[in-house]
């Protein structure tokens, strides 16, 4: 079973805590975000290449006259953990109980405690839960009604929880209040009524009883568009449709899912035609500090609904190289270069030119107690635009192993045209090998001097966009003209 992670996103209807007059006028301006702590912030060390996730096509069918429906914003780095921005931290179980004297603050967004947190628990005393359970704000619904003066009566702040169950109208409705942070841990649940959180509400999403403040992060901008296509987004890297799905209630529908790949290294957005899609805000230099991360939703109009299938952040066994491999070494910064992994389970039915596995490869088989499952099988994949005649790109990976010990060293290579540009060389049988694309592989000691270096033209699969994409695996990967063989033998002859 696949769970997925769906966000609801009502640009017209007002959040928690937002006390802004004229909230809803213009939609397409607002922004709603949710923010979650890292586990590994090195990115750069943990060699971290790509956000990927999988999304369900609820786009399509949006009745908004544009076909650019508005934008998914990723924040990486470091977030400023004050939700509220007064400059201190609100922790619930820091606010008073009853027959307490506990000291506060009195700020423009409500209540603060004034000491120092030291463990996040509520009171052992369960009839000061409902002192303590107020949300960010610190305040009851009576108190809140003298700040915030453009909500409802029975939630001014609109931060109250509700459990779904006793919400109305569809699975969205009744969910809408389910992230509320008043209320949402009780001491008594029944069927019908539960908490979502069990230990207190507070502005410390890395639970180090320290408030962050510092905004310093990368921003990368996903276009959201109608009908969104591989080759015309610049992040869409794969599409799965399904036809004749039968629901739970009897109806048939079908689904399209989209795959997207969201590089994270900065260097890939030197390019002119990707600078759009990417800034550094307050200064951020590197990867090596990324404590937090915040998805965004901004520029609708209209209500939309995210469903990922799948949401990663992706690291790669393969490292760039740093330095310029041609033997000029002069640097080509306009060239775009995407490393990421393609495999049979999610890209057999990849687009334009679907994933098969090599000639003569076999899937291993896990034995698990009375069923035999076959194992997920993957190839590296390197996506390079605006590659120069004289430039090389490439990767590499630092392994500690004796070649002698083996007889041949094979590789199957496969190569293919970007879509809606222009075709690479050696696609027709006449083409000249020399025009052709080289791909090269490199053993040694390092990557600069001390090395053999392999190299073979590739002949990339035919296709055009009128054509239809079942291919072989023999067409695929076309081995009597990209497979790599080499003798090891012969290598150590070269010396």
């Amino acid at each position: 079973m696949q769970y997925t992670f769906d966000l609801a996103y009502y640009p017209a209807e007002r959040g928690p805590y937002n006390n802004a007059p004229t909230f809803g006028t213009n939609p397409e301006e607002n922004w709603a975000g949710i923010t979650r702590a890292m586990s590994t912030t090195d990115f750069a060390q943990s060699n971290v290449e790509y956000i990927e996730f999988w999304l369900l096509d609820t786009f399509t069918n949006q009745t908004t006259p544009d076909d650019d429906l508005g934008e998914l914003v990723f924040h990486l780095g470091n977030i400023s953990e004050d939700v509220l921005k007064d400059g201190r931290k609100v922790y619930e179980n820091g606010l008073p109980a009853a027959g307490q004297n506990t000291a506060t603050y009195n700020t423009a967004w409500g209540i603060t405690p004034a000491t120092q947190s030291l463990v996040y628990a509520f009171d052992a005393d369960g009839q000061n839960r409902s002192l303590q359970d107020l949300g960010l704000d610190g305040l009851t619904d009576a108190e809140e009604r003298l700040i915030y003066t453009n909500g409802p009566a029975e939630d001014p702040a609109g931060d109250n929880y509700t459990y779904f169950a006793q919400g109305s109208g569809s699975v969205l409705e009744r969910y809408k209040n389910y992230n509320g942070t008043q209320g949402n841990s009780p001491l008594e649940v029944t069927e019908q009524f539960r908490g979502s959180y069990t230990i207190p509400d507070a502005e410390d999403l890395n639970q180090d009883n320290t408030m962050n403040t510092i905004d310093r992060y990368f921003q990368y901008r996903i276009p959201i568009q109608k009908n969104m296509q591989v080759g015309s987004h610049p992040f869409l890297v794969d599409v799965r449709e399904k036809d004749n799905i039968e629901l739970p209630n009897g109806q048939v529908t079908s689904s399209r899912w989209l795959q997207f790949r969201v590089p994270v290294v900065p260097d890939y957005y030197e390019a002119p035609s990707n600078r759009n899609y990417f800034e550094a805000i307050n200064g951020m230099d590197d990867l090596r500090s990324i404590r937090f991360m915040r998805m965004m939703l901004t520029g609708f109009e209209q209500a939309a609904v995210f469903r990922f299938g799948t949401l990663d952040v992706v690291r790669a066994d393969w490292t760039r190289v740093p330095s310029p491999l041609n033997t000029e070494e002069i640097p080509y910064p306009n060239t775009q270069l995407q490393v990421s992994a393609v495999n049979i389970l999610e890209n057999e039915t990849r687009t334009p030119i679907r994933y098969k596995l090599p000639p003569g490869i076999v899937r291993e088989t896990l034995n698990s107690y009375n069923n035999l499952i076959r194992e997920n099988e993957q190839s590296l994949s390197l996506r390079v635009k605006d590659l120069a005649p004289k430039d090389a790109q490439g990767v590499y990976k630092n392994i500690d192993l004796d070649m002698r010990q083996y007889k041949r060293l094979r590789m199957f290579l496969h190569a293919e045209s970007l879509p809606d540009e222009i075709p690479l060389p050696g696609e027709g049988a006449n083409d000249d090998i020399d025009e052709r694309m080289v791909a090269f592989i490199r053993l040694g000691t390092d990557i600069d001097e001390n090395y053999y270096q392999i190299e073979i033209p590739l002949k990339p699969t035919d296709y055009s966009e009128n054509s239809s994409n079942q291919f072989t695996a023999e067409e695929v990967w076309q081995p009597e003209s990209n497979a790599l063989e080499v003798s090891i033998k012969l290598l150590a002859k070269l010396k």
